[in-house]
């Protein structure tokens, strides 16, 4: 019988137990990584693998940690997951200075990845079509976590910040309508329509075959022409946009709903199964540049037109030339798929046969007023198919309305959430979830206290010298939001310092603290405060809560959804008088 053999026993080592919060970390990590990848994949984007691979060019050593390519577009991605703000500072602060000496030598840095990327090598060979100087490289920073709005404005020449809540909206939306998704995030990178691949040559504007209304028929104001026209989904899909909320665009102007991915699945399946298109026709806004003229190609001015008269309408080509106001499923449906249906769709994408109204603003129209215009025409529509969301009402109502209790509200609500002891608590993004939710804050307990009129309101206490031009001046108002935000987040902080540290959670099983009820019933007891001429300071308001007795744990905490005015009656008696 033969010996066994007597070896040495392998020592596994003990690698070190991570605790949940760690666990969770580096899951989050790993999500926001391929978050980044999944979105830029899903718009058309080639990958290129370069993390932790590094090189030289003109004698600077480092390394990029991904790479997206798109015909002559080239993205150079850098990420970070660390979480505290200087940490985040510091390692922007490294990737400034070698971003910037990439930039600087973009031909020789482009020479160097085909040199040591056999990946990129062989994409610039499928794409011989472009001269190195063709290229447009692109630097783009994505952090995890929040970065302050300081370094994003000193380094925006660098980088295009892709903000968590951005890459998000991306993420979405390209897992929606897939490739066509590029022509959104192309803009958001700074690059215009004429800057992609084959566009470099392309024309400057397209003609279509229209029918011009005359103004007075249409009863929008003066200088509002009105014109129908069959369309191809293709130019539309490149060069419209929508005011979605959540979306990149910095701007309060943001209203309408998220795509449906399982309304867009649905509609693509109409569109193969009857091959027939949409009745509807799509609600849009043209820009002033919109040429109009005969059938003699001779200008024309809607002014003088008194019957429908049929004109050619040059749309210009760019992105962001038209404002889809109400269709934008029908439009999406026609999207650059990857699913069954993409086959028989895609001939349809070059077809003239979605009918648009449009609506074509004159020259010189204040974007502001064109923003109040394209948002009360979209609550129109909308409210009356289908009752438009409380959020997006309130959305809609910053725009149209700035000055209503509404919308101050809304803003403040919006304040709290950026700044104080509310960061990062409330429901204000589209993926949020476990967070406080803000629309019945700002409807029933926000609106009485930052309103222009009334003894329950902040205005009144406000001593600020220009409140009288607050209707007029837009920067005045303003101001009155950052005061309200500020007074309340006072309040809060001493509410908060009233509290065990484990209570301040959105957890409900731990806590009832941070809770709609409760945010409502602070702010009764603050409007209570108003009234009786008795606001303070933080030191003030944290003695008065030294004295509070009601209980926010969740087996003792009895006030249901609807009772936050009792409950505000509650602190204020315990705690103010």
């Amino acid at each position: 019988m033969p010996k066994a053999k007597i070896g040495r026993t392998k020592r596994r080592r003990n690698r070190p137990q991570l605790t949940t919060e760690e666990r969770e970390r580096r899951k989050a990590a790993r999500k926001h990584k391929t978050d980044i990848r999944t979105t830029f994949i899903n718009a058309g984007f080639e990958h290129i693998k370069t993390r932790d691979k590094h090189f030289t060019v003109f004698d600077r050593r480092g390394e990029i940690d991904a790479i997206y390519a798109y015909e002559n577009i080239v993205v150079c991605v850098e990420d970070t997951q660390t979480s505290r703000q200087e940490d985040i500072v510091d390692h922007l602060r490294k990737k400034v200075e070698y971003t910037q000496h990439l930039a600087g030598h973009q031909d020789e840095f482009l020479q160097v990845l085909r040199r040591e990327f056999p990946i990129f090598r062989g994409y610039v060979r499928r794409h011989a079509q472009y001269s190195t100087p063709e290229y447009h490289v692109v630097h783009v920073y994505s952090s995890m976590n929040t970065l302050d709005k300081i370094h994003k404005s000193r380094y925006a020449t660098t980088f295009r910040f892709l903000d968590y809540p951005c890459l998000q909206y991306f993420l979405t939306i390209s897992r929606t309508i897939h490739r066509s998704t590029r022509f959104e995030l192309i803009k958001f990178l700074g690059l215009s329509l004429k800057d992609i691949g084959a566009d470099l040559s392309g024309a400057d504007s397209t003609t279509y075959e229209a029918l011009l209304l005359p103004e007075t028929a249409s009863s929008f104001p003066t200088g509002h022409k009105l014109v129908s026209f069959l369309v191809d989904p293709r130019m539309l899909l490149e060069r419209s946009y929508v005011l979605r909320s959540d979306s990149w665009m910095d701007s309060d102007c943001l209203y309408q709903r998220l795509l449906s991915r399982n309304k867009i699945n649905s509609m693509r399946e109409y569109l193969v199964k009857e091959g027939r298109v949409f009745v509807n026709n799509i609600i849009a806004t043209l820009p002033a540049g919109c040429q109009i003229t005969d059938r003699e190609e001779k200008r024309l001015d809607g002014t003088a037109i008194t019957k429908i008269v049929p004109v050619h309408i040059s749309i210009p080509r760019e992105f962001n030339a038209i404002g889809i106001i109400d269709g934008q499923h029908r439009l999406y449906s026609y999207h650059e798929g990857d699913d069954r249906f993409d086959g028989k769709i895609e001939p349809l994408r070059g077809k003239q046969h979605l009918l648009v109204t449009g609506i074509v603003y004159p020259k010189h129209i204040p974007p502001a007023k064109r923003q109040r215009f394209e948002a009360q025409l979209f609550l129109e529509i909308n409210d009356k198919q289908k009752r438009v969301r409380g959020d997006l009402k309130q959305a809609i109502e910053r725009i149209v309305q700035p000055h209503s209790p509404i919308a101050i509200a809304k803003a403040v609500v919006q304040g709290l959430a950026e700044t104080g002891p509310l960061t990062g608590r409330l429901e204000v993004h589209f993926y949020d979830t476990g967070k406080i939710k803000t629309t019945s804050i700002v409807s029933y307990g926000m609106r009485h206290i930052v309103s222009l009129d009334g003894e329950h309101s902040l205005f009144k206490r406000w001593t600020n010298k220009q409140k009288k031009t607050i209707q007029k001046n837009r920067s005045v108002l303003e101001v009155y939001v950052d005061h309200c935000v500020s007074e309340i987040n006072m309040f809060l902080g001493a509410f908060k310092s009233a509290l065990p540290g484990d209570m301040w959670t959105t957890d409900r099983k731990k806590s009832r603290a941070l809770t709609t009820t409760t945010i409502n019933g602070l702010i009764f007891c603050l409007r209570l405060l108003i009234e009786k001429d008795a606001l303070g300071d933080f030191d003030y308001y944290r003695a008065g809560f030294s004295n509070m007795k009601v209980s926010f744990k969740p087996e003792r905490f009895t006030y249901r959804s609807s009772h936050w005015k009792s409950l505000g009656e509650e602190l204020f008696e315990q705690c103010f008088t």
